[in-house]
């Protein structure tokens, strides 16, 4: 039986929750809210890049803010290089 998943979840539940390594999240997954010191990953976040992983169609709103989303990873990569 799958546990009742938390809104906001560590890097480790996060990893979890997708079946996947908490060092594939922190590198590829969706940008994490920040509370004081601690990292927190939002399921609905979780769950829409999830889908796109999986080819899953996205509505034109999910669609505009995973483009946005990746030119802001982009860019912030770009500035760590420079």
């Amino acid at each position: 039986m799958l546990p009742d998943w938390p809104r906001l979840m560590s890097v480790e539940q996060a990893a979890a929750y997708v079946s996947l390594s908490a060092t594939t999240i922190r590198a590829n997954g969706p940008k994490p809210k920040h509370f004081g010191k601690r990292v927190l990953y939002d399921r609905h976040d979780l769950d829409t890049w999830a889908d796109q992983l999986g080819g899953q169609p996205l509505d034109a709103a999910e669609r505009q803010r995973a483009s946005y989303d990746l030119e802001r990873r982009f860019r912030e990569k770009r500035r760590g290089r420079d």
